[in-house]
C-alpha cells in the first residue's frame, strides 16, 4: 500500500490547473497516496483530511491507555524499515521510543488539526464546490458538501449520485445541486472542455508524462 506505485491521473491535473489559474481555495482529499502533490498541486492548498505518506512519528503510551505523538520519523526511514521486515521495524520502533507509523489518519483517530482549522474559513468564501469520486458515507468528511454558502453552486462528478446529490435528475434535489455521471478523469475533461481550459489541461498532463520536447 506504500505509496509511489500509481500516476496522478487527468483529475489530479485538472485540480493542479485550477491552482496554477490562482482560483483553487483548497483541495480536500479522503486519498492518502499524495498523487495531489505529486501532480505539482501546492501543499498548502491541500488539506489531507486523513492524512498521508508525506510524514511519519512515533506514539508513545504516557500511561496506561494514553498515546501521544512523539518525536518525528524521517519517512524514509520508515519506508525502508518496511521493505526490511519485522526485525528492522522493531529496531525502528525501539531508536524513537515508540510504535513508528506514517500520519496516515486510522479509523476513530482524530483528523489532523489542519482540517477544524481551514474547514470554516474556506467554505465561508466559496463560490463553487466541486466534489469527485466518493461514496459521500465518511463522516464528518462527507459533510463537508452542506458547509458551502447556500449561493454556492455544488457539482458532483461521480460513477453514481449520492449523498444530497441522489435526487439530481428528479426534481427534489436541493436548490444548487448539480450531478455529472462519469469517472472522475472523463468528468473534469468536459469540464475544462466547457470552461474552455481542455487545452491548458491536456499540455500539463502531456509535460507531465514527458510526451513534449523541450
Amino acid at each position: 500500500m506504500w505509496p509511489g506505485q500509481h500516476a496522478p491521473t487527468p483529475a489530479h491535473y485538472f485540480v493542479r490547473l485550477l491552482a496554477d489559474r490562482g482560483i483553487l481555495r483548497r483541495c480536500y482529499s479522503q486519498n492518502i497516496d499524495s498523487l495531489e502533490r505529486t501532480a505539482g498541486v501546492p501543499a498548502e492548498r491541500i488539506v489531507a483530511a486523513h492524512g498521508n505518506f508525506d510524514g511519519a512519528h512515533a506514539w508513545v503510551e504516557r500511561a496506561p491507555g494514553q498515546v501521544e505523538r512523539g518525536a518525528k520519523v524521517p519517512i524514509d526511514e520508515l519506508k525502508q524499515a518496511v521493505i526490511d521486515g519485522a526485525e528492522a521495524l522493531l529496531q525502528l520502533n525501539t531508536k524513537y521510543g515508540g510504535l513508528v507509523k506514517p500520519d496516515i489518519t486510522f479509523f476513530a483517530e482524530p483528523l489532523p488539526s489542519r482540517f477544524a482549522e481551514l474547514v470554516p474559513d474556506d467554505f465561508e468564501c466559496c463560490d463553487l464546490l466541486l466534489v469527485m469520486g466518493t461514496s459521500l458515507q465518511v463522516m464528518p468528511f462527507a459533510s463537508l458538501v452542506n458547509f458551502a454558502p447556500s449561493s454556492a453552486p455544488r457539482l458532483l462528478i461521480n460513477r453514481e449520485a449520492v449523498g444530497p446529490f441522489a435526487a439530481c435528475g428528479g426534481g427534489d434535489a436541493p436548490d444548487g445541486y448539480f450531478f455529472f455521471e462519469a469517472d472522475c478523469d472523463a468528468g473534469v475533461t468536459k469540464l475544462a472542455q466547457l470552461a474552455g481550459m481542455e487545452s491548458e489541461l491536456s499540455i500539463l498532463i502531456a509535460e507531465a508524462m514527458g510526451g513534449l520536447g523541450p
